[in-house]
């Protein structure tokens, strides 16, 4: 069961002018109809300040607890036609940053909805792969190398 929260809402000087039950009614027909669009804005709104303090964290220590002095608003999230060209976008782009650039890429995007926790968890997982996999390359000729290799067997560089 989803979480929920109350808003105070001032009610329009006129529904005084609407008896008890009627009053009752209205509020209820009025509430089933906004319900949907206001859970939707206050989850847009919510991914939209994450996204804030999470750029706000990696601007500097300390910054989740002072105000930011100017912050990016993060693109709004709008449906998308195809999630599997997002994630294969997405897939390319961390793959070419440096790894903590990469898991912070990562949580930004779940932080403002354009991928999902199942998505998330995918692209960490092909993340991590990636990074054993540089292990096992050589950092100055780039060619193979075997998983136990003290130095590389082709150019004689040290393997850390």
């Amino acid at each position: 069961m989803a979480e929920s929260t109350c808003i105070d809402i001032e009610l329009p000087e006129f529904m005084n002018l609407l008896e008890a039950e009627a009053k009752k009614k209205m509020i209820k027909e009025v509430s089933d109809k906004i319900r949907p669009a206001v859970s939707d804005m206050f989850a847009t709104e919510v991914r939209k300040i994450l996204a804030e303090r999470i750029d706000a964290f990696h601007e500097g220590p300390g910054r989740l607890n002072d105000e930011p002095a100017e912050l990016v608003e993060p693109d709004i999230v709008q449906p998308v036609d195809n999630p599997q060209e997002i994630k294969k976008a997405l897939a390319e782009e961390i793959l070419s940053l440096p790894e903590k650039e990469a898991y912070q890429k990562l949580k930004l995007s779940l932080a403002q909805g354009k991928i999902d926790e199942s998505t998330f968890e995918e692209l960490k997982g092909l993340l991590s792969a990636s990074a054993a996999h540089e292990s096992l390359i050589c950092k100055k000729c780039g060619r193979n190398l075997e998983p136990s290799a003290k130095f590389c067997r082709f150019c004689g560089t040290k393997v850390m």
